[in-house]
């Protein structure tokens, strides 16, 4: 797999940590959570150029 794909499944497991806290309303959740989208579509993209394998 590339890195770029497995960099994206650790920005989906922190996604998912993020909203567990946005849920909870720990403080800066929300900015947290933003921010780690921004970084996840950012990477999707990088992803979806090379593809998940990295062959392409």
């Amino acid at each position: 797999m590339s890195s770029s794909f497995c960099q994206w499944q650790e920005l989906t497991k922190l996604y998912a940590s993020q909203l567990d806290a946005l849920a909870r309303h720990e403080p800066g959740a929300a900015l947290a959570l933003a921010r780690t989208q921004l970084d996840l579509e950012a990477c999707r993209k990088e992803v979806e150029s090379h593809g998940a394998t990295g062959w392409h």
